[in-house]
């Protein structure tokens, strides 16, 4: 923040403002790596592009273990509200409905 406000000065900038700007954005910068960071849902026609051996006779099965016990956990707040399909064997995340 000092150094912008001085590198500012010697442009013949207002420092002030330089200076109030670089503090600004320095705190939300943890807020915008938090929005640009953030993990996408996978659907299921996702899951099923990436892991085409996951589709069995008797439904969806686990890519990682090859179970086909899934479980749904649903998260609720102000920002999502979606269920999540976890496998209940191994517990990975598989994909968003």
């Amino acid at each position: 923040m000092l150094f912008t406000a001085y590198l500012a000065h010697r442009r013949g900038r207002n420092p002030w403002l330089w200076g109030a700007l670089a503090y600004v954005l320095t705190l939300l910068t943890p807020f915008v790596l938090a929005f640009v960071t953030r993990e996408r849902p996978r659907t299921l026609e996702k899951y099923l592009a990436q892991y085409p051996h996951c589709r069995t006779g008797r439904g969806i099965s686990c890519a990682h273990c090859n179970s086909g016990s899934i479980r749904l956990w649903h998260q609720r707040g102000v920002l999502f509200n979606r269920a999540k399909h976890l496998c209940n064997h191994c517990g990975s995340y598989l994909y968003d409905s």
